[in-house]
């Protein structure tokens, strides 16, 4: 699909709009993957987060009752 873009539109007009509908499908693609990617990740460090405020409360609980 690349090489029919290098080409342009003048050589085979059909064949370049099909190859920028490829090529425009798969970065599509590739930022719909990275977004869910980058949910996953805040997601995952949310969980983290809290749990180290949790320990961090424990731990603070525990040397308060010594």
């Amino acid at each position: 699909a690349e090489s029919k873009v290098f080409k342009g539109p003048h050589e085979d007009l059909e064949s370049y709009l099909e190859a920028i509908a490829q090529l425009s499908s798969g970065k599509l693609f590739v930022i719909l993957a990275a977004t869910r990617a980058l949910r996953v990740v805040m997601e995952s460090l949310t969980m983290l987060i809290a749990c180290l405020l949790k320990h961090s409360l424990s731990w603070k609980m525990s040397l308060n009752n010594c």
